[in-house]
């Protein structure tokens, strides 16, 4: 059974390698950790920020160590440039460690306020290293198993062009916002890189983003509630190669308190595996610390077999002299 499954992760892993058409590392909490979302966010709580998210995604296969990610990002607003900058850095583990994928980006922003109600503007870009590896001895292909399933050698019979590479990558995005309400948009992969272990022509298609939401205030701050209480209504709509993604949810603050629940989807919806998964979201935010769980329940026709996946984030803030606008983002 375990050689059958690598088989099968070596056949995905191969096939889109070939096609090049495999999408970015998702996370279930993208707003905990808003700088993947769009360099525009960098700088975004009016203060410094560092943010830790650790997802385990498919927790029923292999006992959860097939698909681990790490991404951890510090960003900070400086006050007398009117700029956002901000670093990020991604771990993604698949097939318990046969392929890994890491990157070190920098972000800049610029922050421009256009009327005294407090609407602003934010253009961002970014630039990282993009680094893929892949441990080919992990791998036991059909052409070297017997009968009986027993390997009769280590190799296979084809070899790769390389088991490495690195690449440069850009991205520039746009924010419009106010305490209310942001809108915005990314444009991913600007350097087009050719990202194949077989020495194909295909390249990494361009991601583009839309980003959105509406922030509730149904009941404001006062004496007796410190904060506002609010609900958040958001989206996330993803394109690239031939994946359409769209994320729809909902998050209920009140003091300390947050619970969310989102939806994930890929559209046009024909199939039933075009819904993949339902979010659930709980977490505990403080002035200077904020953490989040989530549990993906996916109702894919990997719904008996994934276990779901979890998803923890952890947010610390510092040197918030400043309210920001988009106060939701930073308690």
């Amino acid at each position: 059974m375990r050689k059958r499954t690598i088989i099968y992760i070596a056949f995905l892993l191969l096939f889109f390698s070939a096609e090049t058409q495999a999408q970015d590392i998702l996370l279930s909490q993208p707003y905990n950790n808003a700088l993947t979302v769009a360099p525009s966010f960098a700088g975004i709580t009016n203060g410094g920020r560092a943010a830790l998210t650790y997802r385990n995604q498919w927790s029923g296969i292999n006992g959860g160590r097939t698909y681990n990610t790490f991404v951890g990002g510090v960003d900070y607003f400086l006050r007398d440039y009117n700029s956002g900058v901000g670093a990020i850095f991604r771990y993604d583990r698949q097939g318990a460690g046969m392929i890994q994928d890491i990157d070190f980006g920098l972000q800049y922003n610029y922050r421009v306020k256009l009327n005294r109600d407090g609407l602003y503007f934010r253009p961002g870009v970014q630039l990282r290293v993009v680094n893929k590896s892949l441990d080919f001895d992990q791998f036991v292909f059909s052409d070297q198993l017997a009968v009986d399933g027993s390997v009769l050698f280590e190799k296979p019979l084809f070899d790769l062009e390389t088991d490495a590479y690195t690449k440069l990558d850009a991205a520039f995005s746009s924010l419009l916002y106010n305490k209310y309400f942001w809108a915005g948009f990314t444009l991913d992969h600007l350097i087009p890189y050719r990202a194949s272990f077989l020495g194909q022509d295909g390249k990494i298609p361009m991601r583009i983003a839309l980003t959105g939401g509406y922030n509730w205030i149904y009941k404001s701050s006062g004496w007796r509630n410190r904060y506002d209480e609010t609900v958040t209504f958001a989206a996330l709509v993803q394109h690239q190669g031939s994946f359409n993604q769209m994320d729809l949810g909902a998050t209920w603050t009140k003091n300390i308190f947050q619970l969310g629940i989102w939806y994930r989807g890929f559209y046009p919806i024909q199939t039933v595996s075009g819904h993949d998964a339902v979010v659930v979201i709980a977490g505990l935010n403080f002035d200077s610390f904020k953490i989040a769980y989530s549990y993906d329940v996916s109702v894919s026709s990997l719904m008996n077999t994934s276990a779901g996946s979890h998803e923890i984030s952890l947010q610390f803030f510092f040197d918030q002299k400043e309210r920001s606008p988009m106060s939701f983002f930073c308690r």
